[in-house]
């Protein structure tokens, strides 16, 4: 009897926990279900974010290699297992690289399919973050992409990456003097600076520093299109 009692005993716990193995998984399942209704993951997290198995928020840097997911609460266990504290950023720039991707991509599609002749480059505006990581992340994707500036700050912060770029480099904002002088000093370095016209009053000063600077300005107008 004790015999037969020690071979059913193990195949008995064996049996029970794959069950609860099982319970484990369905409910780890159902409770990644809830968090995506709850949070609405799926509509803001545009492919990037997602929930998976375990209920761990898991980030894909990019949606075209979706095998590539990173799981974040392993992601901080193994920080913290390094030493490191928290809190702590971490930075993917392959989201910000994969968005330049998908809006050439879009505006490339616009251009066949309404017979669009012209050219097109996509501006990032510098203001949106200064930080060199992210600048840098972005030109170096490969993609053609210009840099906008909108004050004198934000000109002298995208001329010191102008020279990783072939592409070119708006001003727009305020300008006096100083700020457009240093704009045609960019375009005498070999650089496509377009001064963005905001007022007529520009125009004079303008031409006064590129006669200055023997440079010829490239001037761009802001244009509302109505239907």
């Amino acid at each position: 009897m004790s015999d037969d009692m020690s071979m059913g005993s193990p195949s008995s716990a064996g049996e029970q926990g794959v069950l609860r193995s099982m319970q484990e998984v369905a409910m780890s399942s159902q409770e990644a279900s809830k968090m995506l209704r709850t949070y609405n993951i799926a509509w803001w997290g545009n492919n990037y974010y997602d929930v998976n198995e375990l209920g761990h928020i898991s980030v894909c840097p990019d949606p075209d290699v979706p095998e590539a997911r990173v799981d974040l609460a392993k992601l901080v266990k193994a920080r913290e297992a390094q030493g490191q504290r928290l809190p702590a950023l971490f930075c993917f720039p392959q989201i910000l690289q994969h968005r330049l991707r998908s809006i050439n991509a879009a505006f490339k599609r616009a251009r066949e399919s309404y017979g669009y002749n012209g050219d097109y480059f996509l501006v990032y505006p510098i203001k949106v973050n200064q930080h060199r990581r992210v600048i840098e992340s972005l030109i170096h994707s490969g993609e053609p992409l210009g840099l906008e500036a909108g004050s004198k700050a934000e000109l002298m912060a995208v001329l010191a990456h102008a020279g990783m770029t072939r592409s070119v480099i708006v001003c727009n904002g305020y300008k006096d003097r100083e700020y457009i002088r240093l704009a045609l000093i960019g375009e005498k370095m070999g650089h496509k600076v377009y001064l963005v016209i905001e007022k007529m009053s520009e125009i004079a000063i303008v031409l006064e520093e590129a006669e200055r600077l023997n440079v010829v300005p490239r001037l761009g107008v802001r244009a509302r299109l109505a239907s």
